[in-house]
């Protein structure tokens, strides 16, 4: 490289080799630096838990804890880590072979061989293997999760567990989960060391056929090759297959990360309510407008007059003569309200006023609606569209409070205050202090309050009774306008009962427990919804109403659906080029879509065999069952093909079985399905909805005993 200076030469080789290597090291670590896998993860994972706490409440309730664990902590990271960056790692092999490949089909053009039969042989046994593949992956990752699960159930009924000497069922059935996961484990790791394999089996057989082939075209043997040229052919082979067996690796990977991406898109997309949470709030404030402009009308109108009364609850005045500000009249109304659960009529026809600043409890016999109308009041649960309406002044926060014992591995200040900085907290630690004193928190748990004592120090304090203190606790430090709260009176002896709805009263009265009077009359007025189980609760109402069956009940019964097949649909795919249509098709009671059975897609025909069999939980003879035919599409919306109904009053206890006549099919397509539906009534269960009536306390003590109202 330096004429007669051997020495630099040697110098600027060395540099040569050193240096890129240097360059190598620099660009890892900043591509390190970069975070770019961390970043990914930490978006998945949070988007994850967003979509997990923002799910509707069937789908919530309907999930596995073990499986939506794992898929955050596991699959998460495979989609990540062995999906989206081995991509990366493919692009950069690939780039490494393409520059290596210029020299060594610069030296021999035999290189093309392997060049050619890798990528085509590798990329169709990984096609044919796709399914087996991702499906003892998955297996072995649903193993994975009932392990998890059953950790989780050990953990989380621990004392039920202990109670009844459950240790040893539990830990054999831990044992069985742990052996069928290492036997799936044994069939995945079978399937994966085959398809390790089948690069170096292809180099092998290359490298085989070419001593076979090749040694016939050496020189010594007539041939038109060198001795060297043929041996060199094999390091060529040898050197292509080396890289062609780690992309294959990577890509190995990149396919293992399908079956957790499919899990993840699932997690993904599964409803949420935030839609229909954002439609209530726009239609709550469109409506507040509308009670603030009657408010601010009518307090303009009698601005001149003396203060009117009306009827009011007890110990409080209604809010038109000491409002500070006007929406302070507007009232929480129900109007129409009917609610059910897949089909099963809980409330109807529910309507009432409630004047913001009252204490109002809800009794009745149990399993009447009490709790379903508690969730609707607190905006657990949203009424349908044709359900009627909850107003709640769109200014005024709610808190719902349910009977949960529940606590954040933190400080006790971080339980009571839920992690709201203390300084917005009104009145501060010395209210925070005050509440707990007033809710008869042992002292040997307030002195936790001022310390950062993790919660394993101060949690084996709590009686049950604690717990209820402390949900208390946490409502009263928020201080909302309207507080919805499931029996308060529950957990606690008589004495207990009557200081607790005393602080509640007290709340109510005062706008706000522990709070400076001087501000009192600029504060919102506070509202309490509550269900009691004793008179002494119910005592301190302003107002209490009776949640009751209505007694104009009528018998519901499950369905049984069968859906058998279809018959000359329509082709709404691009003949030829996609092929026939790949039918689905789906049921539900029409305007109950909670209702909805959905069978299995029939793959490229227009005489589909599904033998679907469902069951819709309820239903009543009005009620009217819907069948839609669509053509699963990947790549864009699915295509309608058709629906039939068919009405269930004139339904007998035999059912119908036969075909149903498709309707407004696509192309004038006379299309049909063939469906059996039979009602079961040995199973039905009485749907009784409750109505809403206010009684007096005369009335709550009279019926107590008749009704079993309060237990």
């Amino acid at each position: 490289i330096i004429p007669h200076h051997r020495r630099y030469t040697a110098m600027v080789i060395a540099a040569l080799y050193i240096v890129p290597f240097v360059f190598l090291h620099l660009v890892d670590y900043f591509r390190v630096q970069m975070n770019i896998p961390y970043c990914v993860r930490k978006t998945t994972q949070s988007s994850l838990l967003a979509k997990f706490l923002n799910y509707k409440e069937a789908h919530r309730q309907n999930i596995n804890i073990g499986e939506i664990t794992m898929t955050m902590m596991r699959d998460a990271v495979e989609v990540c880590d062995f999906g989206y960056m081995k991509i990366l790692s493919v692009i950069g092999i690939l780039l490494k072979l393409f520059f290596a490949l210029i020299f060594i089909m610069a030296e021999n053009k035999l290189a093309v061989i392997p060049l050619i039969c890798y990528p085509v042989v590798l990329g169709i046994f990984l096609y044919c293997r796709e399914r087996i593949t991702i499906e003892a992956n998955e297996d072995k990752a649903k193993k994975q999760d009932e392990v998890v699960q059953v950790v989780n159930e050990a953990v989380t009924n621990y004392r039920l567990i202990a109670d009844f000497a459950l240790r040893p069922s539990i830990v054999d059935g831990y044992a069985k989960a742990i052996e069928r996961l290492h036997g799936q484990e044994k069939v995945a790791q079978a399937i994966v060391t085959n398809n390790m394999y089948m690069a170096p089996w292809l180099t092998t057989l290359l490298i085989g056929a070419w001593m076979v082939y090749g040694s016939l075209q050496v020189e010594t043997l007539g041939g038109p090759l060198t001795l060297g040229a043929f041996i060199a052919t094999i390091n060529v082979f040898k050197e292509v297959g080396m890289e062609m067996q780690e992309i294959y690796i990577e890509c190995m990977e990149i396919q293992k990360s399908f079956g957790p991406l499919e899990k993840i898109c699932y997690y993904m997309n599964l409803d949420t309510d935030l839609f229909d949470r954002m439609n209530a709030s726009r239609k709550m404030l469109a409506h507040g407008s509308v009670k603030q402009q009657e408010s601010e009308t009518r307090k303009r109108s009698n601005s001149s007059s003396s203060k009117s009364s009306r009827t009011s609850p007890k110990n409080y005045e209604h809010a038109d003569s000491h409002a500070a500000f006007t929406v302070d009249t507007i009232d929480i109304e129900l109007n129409k309200l009917s609610f059910n659960y897949d089909g099963c009529q809980v409330l109807e026809n529910m309507s009432a006023q409630f004047h913001q600043g009252g204490l109002y409890a809800f009794v009745g016999p149990p399993h009447e609606g009490k709790g379903t109308l508690m969730k609707v009041l607190g905006k657990v649960l949203l009424p349908e569209d044709d359900g009627g309406t909850v107003f709640i002044p769109p200014h005024l926060r709610v808190l719902h409070l349910s009977m949960c014992e529940c606590l954040i591995n933190d400080t006790l200040m971080q339980n009571l205050l839920l992690y709201t900085p203390i300084e917005k907290v009104l009145g501060g630690i010395d209210r925070v202090k005050r509440i707990c004193k007033l809710l008869g928190m042992q002292e040997k748990i307030l002195v936790h309050i001022d310390e950062d004592t993790p919660m394993k120090t101060w949690a084996s304090f709590l009686s049950h009774t604690d717990y209820a203190r402390l949900n208390l606790a946490r409502a009263f430090i928020m201080n909302p306008e309207c507080l919805v709260i499931h029996k308060p009176d529950m957990v606690f002896s008589s004495d207990e009962v009557t200081s607790v709805m005393e602080l509640l009263r007290k709340h109510v009265n005062e706008r706000g427990l522990e709070l400076p009077e001087k501000t009192r009359a600029v504060r919102r007025p506070r509202t309490v919804f509550f269900t009691s189980v004793t008179i002494q609760g119910v005592n301190f109402a302003d107002r209490v109403f009776e949640v009751k069956h209505t007694g104009h009940g009528h018998r519901s019964k499950p369905l049984q659906v069968k859906i058998i097949s279809g018959k000359g649909l329509p082709n709404t795919d691009t003949a030829g080029i996609t092929g026939k249509s790949d039918p689905y098709c789906l049921c539900l009671l029409v305007g109950k879509p909670k209702t909805r059975l959905t069978t299995s897609t029939a793959n490229n025909t227009l005489d589909p065999v599904w033998n679907f069999s469902g069951e819709i939980p309820f239903y009543v003879n009005e009620d009217v069952l819907k069948f839609c035919v669509y053509d699963s599409d990947d790549l864009k919306d699915d295509d309608f093909l058709g629906e039939a109904f068919l009405a269930l009053k004139d339904l007998d206890s035999t059912g119908f079985a036969g075909e149903l006549e498709l309707m407004k099919c696509p192309k004038g397509a006379k299309a049909t399905i063939k469906v059996q539906v039979k009602p079961c009534p040995e199973h039905g269960l009485d749907v009784n909805p409750s109505e809403l009536r206010p009684i007096s306390q005369a009335e709550v003590r009279d019926s107590a005993k008749k009704l079993k109202m309060l237990e």
